[in-house]
């Protein structure tokens, strides 16, 4: 059997404001964000960054209505 915590990999972000964003990124997390962009590479560290950032967003947006 498979552990789950083999398919994630580990990625640290340097964010705008110098702190870092530690993200696990599985291959289906990675699979989102490149059919999000329409991308046919491996997704940058902005990619990911700007797909967190716009899927939060948009989940407060529904809480707040």
């Amino acid at each position: 059997m498979t552990d789950h915590n083999e398919l994630l990999k580990p990625r640290t972000i340097q964010l705008s404001n110098g702190n870092n964003l530690d993200v696990e990124c599985s291959p289906a997390f990675i699979e989102r964000i490149k059919q999000q962009f329409n991308l046919d590479t491996e997704p940058t560290d902005k990619h990911i960054r700007m797909f967190i950032f716009g899927s939060l967003k948009s989940a407060l947006e529904k809480i707040e209505k």
